[in-house]
């Protein structure tokens, strides 16, 4: 008889550690896991990494020319640092000559943002890429411990 009631105490823990452990996994999932708020959004998110994957050797060579006279590091362009802001045909119709607008906040060391930068790129059929626009925004201030990488003084 005794027996019978530990196992059936040990029977009810491991529910209540099973429910619990189910609770902190589902909680887990709706904090810590993105979610977007529908397909479109998907969309939009896929073809904005699409267009900065296939865009960014040219990007990094643009920021590379552009930081190398003030650094003497070239800084780090990461997909996740690039905003899409504008996409347009340069055509009527279906043509595929396009123009994209793109904001680019490079970084060194830790995600130490040294600037913002404007793109713009003239993207034809054929895969042909050109910068028909490169400028620079903005300069960041570096923290201390980073400014020895400064050739010159910011302009």
């Amino acid at each position: 008889m005794e027996n019978n009631l530990i196992d059936e105490w040990r029977a009810m823990d491991m529910k209540k550690v099973t429910m619990t452990s189910l609770l902190v996994f589902l909680i887990y999932l709706h904090f810590c896991i993105p979610v977007f708020a529908g397909s479109d959004d998907l969309q939009e998110v896929l073809y904005h990494d699409v267009i900065v994957t296939l865009l960014m050797p040219e990007i990094i060579e643009e920021i590379n020319g552009y930081y190398e006279t003030i650094f003497t590091q070239p800084p780090a362009v990461y997909p996740y640092m690039i905003t899409v802001e504008e996409m347009k045909r340069m055509e009527e119709g279906r043509s595929f000559l396009f123009l994209i607008s793109l904001h680019v906040t490079p970084v060194v060391g830790p995600h130490i943002g040294v600037g913002e930068d404007h793109i713009v790129f003239k993207l034809s059929g054929g895969g042909q890429k050109k910068v028909v626009k490169y400028e620079h925004l903005k300069n960041y201030e570096l923290p201390d411990r980073w400014k020895k990488i400064r050739k010159k003084p910011a302009q």
